[in-house]
């Protein structure tokens, strides 16, 4: 599905090319359209995923752990059946899988998932689902594609308009939607080390090595109705900076090895 985009891409080129489109309107008309539907698709996508797990019911109990989906059959499997359990930190999901191939599959869409996934580990034994020895965390390269293509389309527009201007106005809102794409891909964290008393975050340009002494807090965030910039969890991480005056906060997202692992690893520190 997440495809789509890039196929629109490639069949807007088509129509580039063999209908020998050279006017700067319809070039720029063809970027912001490639721009509009990659962003607009994945955000349809990560919303109906959200929406549709967000409505499953997790239920623990002693002896088992019991899935409720609406217009789904419930599915529940005794901790003793428990035949394998897979962390796909990649995907921010738990899949448990019982002996006789029942499986509930529990995303970070479920409310307080965090939180649900520590009473897992308590009750299975589990110490391997979250690995708090990482100490290098990297934002996937799915991630790393959407902001480079967005980044490319964005700088291919504004060199457009810069050679072929079009109105005052146009041009003016291009720029201005230019730099604030390019500051918030360039300023975002894109990984992690974790030394043993404090932490390097990794930009595009440059990096900021923040001291344990120095962070203020660190919260999970994983509620879909509460998080303002993001439908997907991300860690907040806090810092007051020497001689700063306001606290400095990072919505770090999207990394590879694991959310639960980045926070659990940060609150170590």
């Amino acid at each position: 599905m997440m495809l789509i985009p890039f196929l629109a891409l490639c069949c807007l080129m088509y129509v580039l090319l063999t209908h020998e489109i050279n006017s700067h309107q319809s070039t720029v008309a063809i970027f912001l359209i490639i721009v509009g539907i990659q962003q607009g698709w994945i955000m349809s996508v990560n919303h109906y995923t959200c929406y549709k797990r967000g409505r499953d019911r997790i239920i623990i109990s002693d002896e088992s752990i019991l899935c409720h989906t609406p217009n789904v059959r419930e599915i529940e499997i005794r901790w003793k059946d428990i035949s394998d359990i897979k962390d796909m930190i990649h995907l921010q999901r738990l899949e448990i899988i019982g002996c006789e191939d029942d499986k509930i599959v529990i995303g970070y869409q479920v409310q307080n998932f965090s939180s649900l996934i520590q009473v897992i580990v308590e009750q299975t034994k589990q110490s391997r689902i979250i690995n708090s020895k990482l100490n290098h965390f990297s934002k996937s390269a799915w991630w790393k594609a959407r902001q480079w293509i967005g980044l490319l389309a964005v700088v291919l527009i504004s060199i457009s308009v810069f050679f072929n201007p079009i109105t005052a106005w146009f041009d003016a809102i291009i720029y201005v939607f230019s730099i604030a794409v390019i500051w918030g891909i360039t300023s975002n964290v894109w990984s992690i080390d974790i030394e043993d008393a404090s932490i390097i975050l990794h930009k595009i340009v440059g990096s900021i090595t923040v001291h344990s002494s120095e962070i203020k807090d660190v919260a999970y965030r994983d509620e879909y109705d509460h998080n303002m910039h993001s439908n997907e969890p991300y860690v907040l991480l806090e810092v007051m900076r020497k001689n700063a005056k306001k606290l400095q906060s990072f919505e770090l997202e999207g990394y590879r090895e694991g959310l639960l692992s980045l926070g659990e690893s940060l609150k170590r520190l």
